[in-house]
């Protein structure tokens, strides 16, 4: 046994955390193992690799890190980077292992084929911290791809969804650990948000988005829009009044590796209830000249 070896059999034993490029290693297993998992698209044996508390950062320059952290987040991860994938691994050095990857995420972005060093930290033979990072050569043509394709992804929830009822394009662009930050009555997770759309659709259901405008920044998508709709069911508890409604509404959306995460909005929901008629307009109630929504 190597001196290497002794060290790392030490430390395993110990239960203590050991970080070390692929080439301190006698052999570069963790990253042969992933590469196998990814390349068969087995989510589970890639996922088997880790510990329950282990983590994956994604870094490219330019862009804000995308953490996986935790069992399920690294499932995640799995989910979108094992479609379509031939990872293989290159020659290490003390900076990290040399990765090449193919895969559906990249190619969707216009990049064929990506280059990452990468960095394992090991608990025993299981990966407690795995982190990539993007080549700097590439890192600009790709972190402007990212934001393209992050607004793109945004319009066709927005087009799929809201306009069109077709709640398959959740699937598509919502993480299966999606993440609700709103007033309204939403449950967790992708389940969560499609039982709210029903539950919408059942109380509004001639509903129309047009979108006024869209920023997308980092991992961040904005959106500006205004809502049509009739009152035709019962809306959290509110009767049926038939009365139309017209209201403004500003979505935020922060993705990750091209998947929906985080949701935050900011609705004019006085104004829903003052159309619905549960709460009283006000007398002296004022509009800026080029306000389009209700009055």
């Amino acid at each position: 046994m190597t001196s290497i070896a002794r060290i790392a059999s030490a430390a395993a034993a110990s239960g203590l955390l050991l970080s070390l490029p692929a080439a301190a290693a006698e052999a570069p297993d963790p990253f042969q193992a992933l590469a196998a998992a990814c390349q068969k698209g087995d989510v589970p044996a890639a996922l088997a690799r880790f510990t329950d508390d282990g983590s994956i950062r994604l870094s490219v320059e330019g862009m804000p890190d995308e953490l996986f952290e935790g069992r399920s987040w690294i499932r995640v991860f799995w989910e979108i980077h094992s479609r379509g994938c031939k990872l293989e691994v290159g020659v290490s050095g003390p900076d990290g292992a040399a990765l090449t990857l193919a895969n559906e995420r990249f190619r969707a972005l216009g990049a064929p084929q990506v280059a990452f060093k990468a960095r394992v930290t090991l608990r025993g033979d299981e990966i407690a911290q795995l982190h990539l990072v993007l080549d700097a050569a590439q890192a600009p043509t790709v972190a402007r791809a990212v934001i393209n394709h992050n607004r793109a992804v945004v319009l066709r929830f927005s087009d799929k969804v809201n306009r069109k009822e077709e709640q398959s394009a959740v699937d598509e662009c919502v993480a299966s650990e999606y993440v609700q930050h709103s007033i309204m009555p939403v449950a967790a997770g992708v389940q969560g948000l499609r039982e709210f759309y029903t539950r919408f659709r059942k109380a509004f259901p001639d509903v129309h988005y047009t979108t006024d405008d869209t920023r997308a920044e980092g991992d961040t998508v904005a959106v500006r829009m205004t809502v049509r709709m009739t009152h035709r069911g019962e809306f959290m508890g509110i009767p049926a009044t038939g009365n139309p409604i017209i209201i403004t509404k500003m979505d935020f959306w922060r993705l990750m590796s091209g998947k929906v995460v985080e949701h935050w909005d900011a609705v004019d929901r006085l104004g829903l209830l003052q159309q619905i008629g549960v709460v009283p307009k006000l007398t002296e109630w004022q509009t800026s000249p080029g306000f389009e929504g209700f009055r």
